[in-house]
């Protein structure tokens, strides 16, 4: 989708303003891409129930509902992630870990290395604009 949005700007002298695709086209590289160059990316992202605000932020680590900080476990460069992890002593002892994780390593939290792109993307689906262009390509 990049290589083509690049290829109209180039062959064209066209300055897309917006991307749009189906869920197929959902993809990290094609959201972060044209939203780097300006262009905004109407597409649907992934699932985001992992991450919700239901962790908040605060100096490079994230805090569980239950008071528990999830500090930065590693850098995941293969798959473009930042994992936060609780202590599993501490997260195995917790009384509502059954609503957090199943696992018995502590909560993890996977962050992507383009979060903000993401989020912003997700945050595009609230825009009159975002469901103007969806009912414009139902036709």
């Amino acid at each position: 989708m990049l290589d083509l949005a690049r290829w109209v700007r180039f062959r064209w002298h066209l300055h897309p303003q917006i991307a749009e695709g189906d869920t197929r086209y959902g993809t990290v590289a094609n959201i972060v891409g044209p939203e780097r160059d300006g262009i905004r990316a109407y597409l649907p992202t992934a699932d985001l129930r992992q991450r919700s605000g239901f962790y908040p932020a605060d100096q490079d680590q994230y805090w569980c509902p239950q008071g528990q900080a999830l500090p930065l476990y590693s850098r995941r460069e293969s798959e473009e992630v930042l994992v936060y992890r609780a202590a599993a002593a501490e997260c195995n002892v917790c009384p509502v870990k059954k609503c957090c994780t199943d696992s018995q390593s502590g909560c993890h939290l996977f962050r992507s290395f383009f979060q903000e792109e993401l989020e912003r993307a997700e945050q595009y689906r609230q825009t009159a604009a975002y469901q103007k262009a969806l009912r414009k390509r139902g036709v």
